[in-house]
C-alpha cells in the first residue's frame, strides 16, 4: 500500500515570517482547495457507497 496523492501545506509562523497573519490566510484557502480536490476525488469512486457498505 503506497500513498499516490498528497498535499503539503506550507505555515511557519516564525519571527522570519512579517506577515503571519497573510500566510495563516494563505494556509487556510491551500487546506480548503486541497479539501475540496479531495472530496472530488472521493465522490469520483463513491467512496461513500464502499465505507457503509
Amino acid at each position: 500500500m503506497g500513498i499516490q496523492d498528497a498535499a503539503h501545506i506550507r505555515f511557519a509562523p516564525t519571527v522570519l515570517n512579517t506577515d503571519v497573519d497573510g500566510s495563516r490566510h494563505l494556509a487556510e484557502r491551500e487546506l480548503s482547495d486541497a479539501a475540496l480536490l479531495f472530496a472530488g476525488k472521493l465522490d469520483a469512486v463513491r467512496a461513500s457507497e464502499l465505507i457503509s457498505k
